[in-house]
């Protein structure tokens, strides 16, 4: 993702970067959960009808 910053080792993130992976990570977990839950309004929206 960052090129030109000199020769780094893979397994050192950055401050910068580690925010991102955690940012990334919460939101994917935020968009399991919201997509279960509307999967789940749908199913007994659906089932009472």
């Amino acid at each position: 993702m960052y090129y030109g910053q000199g020769p780094r080792k893979r397994h050192q993130y950055s401050p910068t970067e580690k925010k991102n992976i955690v940012k990334f990570a919460v939101f994917c977990v935020v968009m399991v959960l919201c997509g279960m839950a509307f999967g789940w309004f749908l199913l007994h929206l659906m089932s009472y009808r």
